[in-house]
């Protein structure tokens, strides 16, 4: 069956009813990010071609959920994790309605898909300059093998207006075939514990370094310290308080 547009985005607003029921259940602090928090500000709801959603929650929040959520999700509505799930592609967490099914054509290989929302840690940076410096490369080399490791699957290779080095590393990519060469759920692995290494918790800086801006989403502490209700659709979500700065730096 064709789903329309404005089918899936209802679809996925059930799934983020469902996760915020658990993050209540548990006092779990989430928040809207990327187009999710766009979408509320300019839209009161989604942006009006947007087919995804986006939640993020400190690091220790997000593992607690990891650890609950299977248990507490309603019936027919599926967790997906790496950790959990070897066929999992991606290093977010994903809730996910697998009796809603869409194809997704953005990769060199189409292939069907349940609606899903996408759930991302957020991780301490180091404090020093230097150390920052070396964190960020060590992320970004384990985040290019990772992509690697899975390329025909989940690059999206179709994506316009890419920076030139990512187009590089896309004709690289192409060529080179390394996926046969790669163990993806090491690769998974890898990141995960580089990832963990600073925690939030005394961290100033923290990243959502695994959605797609890297570290254009990376902010002051301070950012995620105070938020505020923004409405979206038919309920009321959390974001930072101040937007302005989120979004344009983002945007």
């Amino acid at each position: 069956m064709e789903h329309t547009l404005r089918e899936l985005q209802l679809c996925e607003l059930q799934l983020v009813k469902a996760v915020l029921s658990i993050c209540e259940r548990h006092q779990l602090t989430v928040f809207m990010m990327g187009g999710t928090f766009l979408g509320a500000v300019r839209h009161k709801g989604f942006i009006p071609w947007d087919d995804d959603v986006d939640l993020g929650m400190s690091r220790e929040d997000y593992e607690t959920f990891l650890r609950v959520a299977p248990q507490e999700l309603p019936q027919g509505y599926i967790l997906r994790h790496f950790a959990k799930d070897p066929d999992m592609p991606y290093y977010p967490a994903q809730v996910v309605d697998p009796s809603f099914e869409i194809l997704d054509t953005s990769a060199q290989i189409a292939k069907t898909r349940s609606a899903w929302i996408d759930l991302f840690p957020l991780d301490g940076m180091p404090k020093g300059k230097m150390g920052c410096f070396f964190h960020k490369y060590r992320l970004l080399y384990l985040r290019m093998m990772l992509k690697f490791s899975q390329f025909s699957q989940v690059v999206a290779v179709n994506l316009a207006h890419r920076p030139l080095h990512e187009r590089i590393l896309i004709a690289v990519g192409k060529h080179l075939h390394l996926e046969s060469r790669l163990d993806t759920n090491k690769r998974m692995h890898l990141i995960d514990r580089c990832l963990k290494k600073y925690p939030y918790e005394t961290a100033s800086q923290v990243v959502n370094f695994m959605g797609a801006y890297k570290f254009r989403e990376m902010f002051p502490k301070k950012i995620y310290d105070s938020l505020s209700e923004y409405p979206f659709e038919d309920l009321q979500l959390l974001a930072p308080s101040d937007y302005d700065t989120v979004l344009r730096q983002m945007y």
